[in-house]
């Protein structure tokens, strides 16, 4: 499977020449966070962060593909 479009999350300032511009984090971060954001963190008892971050990283790659895929 192809990795889909992993823009910048918030590249306006970047756009505008903004002195304060700078990368930031990508939208496969952006919608990983949101998912364990909003996570109850009893759910995730007895994980270990590298199993975390996988899980989150595959809902943002999913969450990315369909918005890919709505385009």
């Amino acid at each position: 499977m192809d990795k889909p479009n992993n823009p910048q999350a918030f590249p306006f300032a970047a756009d505008y020449g903004h002195p304060a511009a700078c990368g930031g984090m990508t939208l496969r971060d952006w919608f990983a966070g949101q998912a364990l954001a909003g996570t109850n963190p009893f759910e995730l008892s007895g994980w270990g962060d590298a199993e975390i971050a996988e899980r989150f990283y595959q809902i943002a790659d999913a969450m990315l593909a369909e918005r890919e895929r709505r385009q």
